[in-house]
């Protein structure tokens, strides 16, 4: 009698959600592809649930089987996951299934692809499949998810020995580092990062001449407005570096209008003797390119109405202002990219602003999280959209939400410490060896993009902003050659090669061997 009731309790459960979901997904317009994937998934849930002593831990077992796969890595919506909870045998059950559900989405059920963002209670690991975060924002944090949650109130002791095992399988996995070749390695990078940051005079030069620039413009272009963006605002420029200028002009909206603007202003600049300027209109973006005749002075990329990369740039400088580390490790790696020929995407390489976005995006997967999404954190407190160009580029820059993220990321454990020795190292490891093919984003963006078979995208890097663009458009003839030069970093940095050596010219250091001896 007791097992026809309890059997009876799953199936108005099962009854209940599936109901629910149908009705959902079917207002939704989601069609029978999600509702497979919908009810198809969650097969551990449900075999826990079979094997579970009680009827209520049966029933939200089983329930879990629709709501991990709803906001899980397949099809993603938080309104269909919440709108379950009443759905559940009780209140209490509800809030226990809410919680579970949210920290199994994060598990990999079986897909055929990699998406965006764990959905995970708590951090995943740093070593999760490819082209997903490895953090979730929430508006609250939640209790801990895991063996100790289902047997403090009596829940089932399988379920706790389930979480157990997923927990050891997807434990970070680093290679172990001698300690004194990281600490070199840290002393090198960071010597070096100090070295390529512009000095006072260099950033005062820049601010003149945008002045001068716009006092320029100001005769040329009636309305123009001169706004830098690129490493001049993301924290990453140099002594060395060009200036990004986007030009906002009023109703130049078309390509032919903007090129028209950028040949008025061409004919005026150059009446300058000490610059020289060279079009470059079949671009992608249409820019002229005004160069000093002598070195040391500033040189500039100018575009007209650009507005959405100077967006873009403004939101990777608030990720440099978080944390120093990013600003060390990605002045590095431009440093790196350059020295080895791979940072010039007109050849089909990485372009400095994808390198930068690869770099978030693995910080963002460290266990404890070194950055967070700051365009999860702006969705998740429903802050008003901001429109560019019809692109909303709302992001977070509070400081007391980025700190709330911060502290529901880390679960109770202390701030990730990390060094930028230990990140630069793993980086190449990880994007050498571990990562094989996925979209590289620094934000979820299930809402927005449906799920699809990323199995053929390598070196993908997601716009931030305009989702489904890749802003690396690296071409597949340097797969190779981008992957050789990783793995070679890596395989010199952990035999305790100085940083030095890793950023000798392509032409004269060759691939290295398996293993090198130690440093001279």
């Amino acid at each position: 009698m007791a097992t026809g009731h309890k059997s009876g309790a799953l199936a108005r459960a099962r009854t209940r959600v599936s109901t629910r979901v149908r009705t959902l997904i079917g207002g939704a317009g989601g069609g029978g592809r999600a509702m497979a994937v919908a009810t198809c998934g969650g097969l551990a849930w449900r075999r826990a649930a079979a094997r579970s002593s009680g009827t209520a831990s049966a029933a939200a077992a089983h329930a879990l089987g629709f709501r991990a796969q709803l906001e899980g890595p397949y099809f993603a919506t938080p309104a269909l996951g919440r709108a379950l909870a009443p759905s559940l045998p009780s209140r209490a059950l509800a809030s226990r299934a809410s919680a579970a559900a949210e920290g199994a989405a994060g598990l990999p059920f079986p897909s055929s692809s990699s998406s965006s963002s764990s959905r995970s209670s708590s951090p995943a690991p740093a070593a999760m499949g490819p082209g997903r975060l490895a953090q979730a924002t929430r508006t609250s944090v939640p209790s801990p998810i895991g063996e100790d949650r289902f047997s403090a109130d009596g829940g089932d002791p399988s379920l706790a020995a389930w979480w157990r095992r997923r927990r050891q399988e997807s434990a970070p996995r680093t290679a172990k580092l001698d300690p004194s070749v990281v600490e070199r390695l840290t002393s090198d990078v960071e010597r070096l990062a100090q070295d390529l940051l512009p000095s006072a005079q260099h950033l005062a030069q820049m601010q003149d001449f945008l002045k001068a620039l716009q006092q320029q413009l100001d005769g040329i272009v009636e309305g123009a407005q001169v706004m830098p963006f690129g490493s001049a605002v993301n924290g990453f420029w140099t002594a060395s570096s060009d200036v990004d200028v986007c030009v906002r002009v009023p109703r130049a909206t078309t390509r032919a209008s903007q090129i028209k603007v950028l040949r008025d202003i061409s004919s005026e600049l150059g009446r300058i003797e000490k610059y020289q300027v060279e079009p470059r209109f079949g671009a992608q973006v249409p820019i002229l390119h005004w160069s000093p005749r002598r070195p040391g002075m500033v040189a500039c990329d100018i575009s007209v109405n650009n507005v959405l990369a100077v967006v873009n740039s403004r939101l990777l400088g608030q990720y440099v202002r978080l944390d120093h580390r990013v600003r060390t490790l990605g002045l590095c790696l431009k440093a790196w990219a350059q020295a080895r020929g791979i940072n010039d995407r007109s050849r089909g390489t990485v372009s400095s602003f994808a390198l930068v976005l690869m770099l978030i995006h693995f910080l963002q997967r460290r266990t404890p999280a070194v950055l967070p999404s700051l365009q999860d954190i702006a969705f998740s407190l429903s802050l008003e959209p901001d429109f560019v160009n019809g692109v909303d580029c709302r992001y977070c820059a509070d400081a007391s939400q980025i700190h709330a993220e911060m502290e529901y990321l880390r679960a109770g454990r202390p701030p990730n410490q990390e060094s930028s020795g230990l990140l630069l190292m793993e980086f190449f490891r990880y994007f050498g060896h571990e990562y094989r093919n996925g979209i590289i984003r620094i934000r979820d963006t299930r809402s927005q993009l449906p799920p699809f078979d990323e199995t053929g995208s390598y070196l993908v890097v997601d716009n931030p902003f305009e989702v489904g663009k890749d802003v690396a458009n690296v071409d597949g003839s340097q797969h190779d050659i981008i992957q050789k030069e990783l793995r070679r970093a890596w395989a010199l940095l952990k035999d305790g090669r100085p940083f030095a050596e890793v950023l000798r010219s392509s032409a004269a250091v060759t691939e290295p061997p398996s293993s090198f001896g130690p440093a001279g």
